[in-house]
């Protein structure tokens, strides 16, 4: 019985590695040093109305702060790293569709939080339960994967409006010819997406992903 639970939980976790895989981290592994830094591009998105607050520091899994503002980190200005600057201009690309739909951006701000809170939680709590002997370690390992699996599939469902807010921010760096080349719009506009895909696994699959990508690129 708790073989067959764990079996269909791990479903979704292994299809959600699988494209974050595929279609997130081999994307934002081809990183690309853009011509401009992301204080550079910032200044020229204001133009638009784009609108964001300086931070020094931002919990990075966030794109919204409670209010609604969109918080950039401000050690990362200088950075022309398309993988860190795509990750920044995602969340503006948040706070322009939160201007309209802000429901819906509270929805995903909130399943996104409850990614990363829930499985360590539950792994946490079941170790302590294992350690006095009030559950045994088996069932720890089937409650760990099914949130996990639950996880996955409400990051899934919720993805649409990550993609949503790509393609906003998308559509005003092509439309404003921000960038001087077209193949670094390419690229960046190509990383802004990789992460609506990466976003689809829970922080603690994040952090192990991003941990092993790190490990096989020191350099970077």
């Amino acid at each position: 019985m708790r073989r067959l639970i764990i079996l269909f939980s791990a479903i979704p976790v292994i299809v959600s590695l699988i494209l974050a895989h595929l279609l997130g981290w081999r994307v934002l592994n081809k990183r690309k040093n853009l011509s401009l830094n992301l204080g550079q591009i910032l200044e020229k998105l204001k133009i638009s109305g784009v609108e964001y607050t300086l931070k020094k520091r931002v919990w990075q899994p966030m794109p919204l702060a409670k209010t609604g503002e969109v918080y950039i980190t401000e050690k990362h200005l200088d950075s022309n790293d398309s993988q860190i600057v795509s990750a920044e201009l995602l969340k503006v690309g948040f706070g322009e569709i939160n201007k309209t739909h802000p429901a819906m951006v509270q929805w995903r701000c909130k399943v996104l939080k409850a990614g990363y809170f829930f499985p360590p939680f539950i792994l946490l709590g079941g170790t302590l339960a294992m350690a006095v002997k009030r559950l045994p370690a088996g069932w720890v390992i089937v409650i760990f994967v099914v949130v996990t699996g639950l996880c996955c599939v409400m990051l899934w469902l919720s993805r649409g409006v990550e993609k949503e807010a790509a393609t906003a921010i998308s559509n005003i760096l092509e439309r404003k010819r921000t960038l001087n080349r077209l193949s670094e719009e390419e690229a960046l506009v190509g990383s802004i997406h990789a992460w609506t895909w990466i976003s689809i696994l829970p922080g603690i699959l994040v952090s192990l992903m991003t941990k092993i990508n790190q490990a096989k690129d020191p350099d970077k």
